[in-house]
């Protein structure tokens, strides 16, 4: 933490930070408070640039440098490179990926799985946003396809799934488990029978889509911290609603 900002940060590979924010104070009826910088959720354009600027003063980069997609649970992956850095074409993407120093990519999740990778070796980053639509549809597969592009090795990657919803919050209905038997239909263990409904684990259906691309386990962080258990801690769409804000998780790789 720094001046109170509700930021956790770990070192991911000698020089790769991962962070994802916390709410900080909470204020009563304020489904924003305290930290927040999703800006297609209904806060005020004055809290979340407010929020982004110290973010970024904490990271030590401009406000140009923190770069977050608008989601729509689509499978689409962004390459963000010197010409793509200021672009506005970031509308319907839920993946981002660059070679870039310096530069912060993160996405916005509240109860959907933040997956942060890194290839120190090759330099490259990405910071995924993973709903059950995402999961299912691989997303983190394609990321990976688009770091092999820019030199990263799988053997190299490291990875961090971090805060989202746990399988016993995450119930679902058949046509959703059914998605996830077709997906992953050698690891049945992601879905979990239950009465009356199913659940799912989707940090661990994420994690086995790594190691399916060829991460070694060993090099896959599982945060195992539940957005939707801690709704004072951490937001969560199933608890709040989706007008409310959003944990930000992100990665930046220095020179």
């Amino acid at each position: 933490m720094n001046n109170n900002l509700p930021i956790i940060t770990n070192t991911l590979t000698p020089n790769v930070r991962v962070f994802f924010s916390q709410r900080g104070e909470v204020i009563p009826n304020d489904d924003y408070s305290s930290f927040n910088i999703c800006n297609y959720t209904g806060d005020s354009e004055e809290h979340i640039l407010y929020c982004r600027n110290r973010l970024c003063d904490y990271l030590n980069i401009p406000l140009s440098n923190l770069i977050t997609p608008r989601q729509t649970h689509s499978l689409n992956v962004k390459i963000i490179d010197s010409t793509t850095i200021n672009s506005s074409e970031l509308e319907n993407v839920d993946a981002l990926v660059t070679n870039l120093s310096d530069v912060a990519i993160a996405v916005n999740t509240a109860d959907c799985v933040p997956v942060l990778l890194a290839d120190n070796n090759a330099g490259v980053i990405a910071a995924i946003h993973s709903g059950w639509k995402g999961t299912v549809g691989k997303i983190s597969a394609k990321a990976i396809e688009c770091m092999l592009s820019l030199g990263a090795t799988p053997q190299a990657i490291k990875a961090f799934i971090g805060v989202s919803i746990c399988p016993e919050c995450f119930e679902v209905g058949d046509e959703v488990v059914e998605q996830f038997r077709i997906a992953f239909p050698h690891v049945p263990e992601i879905i979990i029978n239950s009465q009356p409904r199913c659940h799912i684990n989707l940090q661990q259906a994420c994690r086995q889509t790594l190691i399916d691309c060829g991460l070694h386990p060993k090099n896959i962080i599982l945060s195992n911290i539940c957005s939707r258990c801690n709704p004072n801690t951490y937001f969560s769409a199933r608890r709040m609603g989706i007008n409310s804000g959003r944990t930000l998780s992100g990665i930046i790789i220095s020179k």
